[in-house]
């Protein structure tokens, strides 16, 4: 509620926010760039506005916000780069943050968070046709993939052997670079002319146990589909591990990790209004 302190009108960083719509922190940042009024210290800690200044706040929010709302109005044609959160997305993470709470902790909020959490971890492996303990979350496909790279140098028989294709996405080029460099002998597949693996020179390589096998299922510049569980069939049944960044599959095409012998497959949410 708005206070008064000789005879002015103030009103807190929160009722301010919320009146802009925003959060906290974005309040926060605009205050530390300049772009609103600092703001009023009271009893040493608490920072208020006045009315003149929530209104300057409000109008930063409009400027903000109604530059967004032109560029959704506009025709979007990147939804392979990434997609919008749905309305349903934004209000489910709404929801999180407002029960808030740490997972780990044995209290009741803690509790709330872990069931959010694992009922989070339980639709996403419906989804890929998963079991919901073999679902890892990470902060997006690009970690995603190279943790699964990492593989190659963090187990206790770590591979010596990686094979991927000369198209995969720049997170798993990138980390393959930089395991050549970590002594890890890596192979690069060349694709045909309409982009799909070449399987004759897939079959000349000495796939075995120690040996990673890393193909992206759907191209996120060309948009080909590899064949892969031909591809799957080939790497397991000579010993080796698969792995699938299925980035651009997921959610499109249908999934059924525990039936098709991947070992390892990434997806991220950000591909299907999921949040990025």
């Amino acid at each position: 509620m708005a206070m008064e302190v000789n005879g002015v009108t103030y009103y807190t960083a929160a009722e301010v926010a919320s009146e802009a719509g925003v959060s906290r922190q974005t309040l926060w940042r605009w205050r530390q760039d300049g772009s609103v009024p600092a703001g009023w210290k009271y009893q040493g800690r608490r920072v208020l506005f006045q009315a003149a200044e929530l209104e300057l706040v409000l109008q930063q929010a409009k400027r903000v916000v109604g530059n967004a709302d032109r560029v959704r109005d506009g025709i979007y044609l990147d939804n392979a780069a990434t997609t919008d959160p749905t309305i349903e997305v934004i209000e489910s993470m709404s929801r999180a943050l407002v029960a808030g709470g740490n997972a780990s902790s044995a209290h009741s909020r803690g509790g709330i968070a872990r069931a959010i959490v694992e009922g989070a971890r339980e639709s996403v492996a419906v989804l890929a046709g998963a079991a919901t303990e073999s679902v890892v979350f990470t902060s997006g496909g690009t970690e995603a993939n190279n943790a699964a790279l990492m593989q190659c140098i963090w187990t206790e028989s770590p591979v010596r052997q990686l094979v991927t294709t000369s198209v995969e996405h720049s997170s798993i080029l990138g980390m393959c670079e930089r395991l050549s460099q970590s002594g890890v002998e890596v192979e690069y597949l060349p694709v045909q002319s309409d982009g799909i693996v070449n399987f004759s020179v897939l079959d000349g390589i000495d796939i075995n146990s120690s040996t990673l096998v890393s193909v992206q299922s759907v191209n996120n510049e060309t948009g080909v589909i590899q064949p892969i569980a031909s591809i799957v069939d080939a790497v397991k049944s000579r010993g080796g591990i698969m792995h699938v960044d299925a980035a651009q599959a997921f959610g499109k095409i249908r999934l059924q990790f525990a039936e098709s012998g991947i070992d390892l497959m990434t997806v991220t949410s950000h591909k299907i209004h999921g949040p990025q």
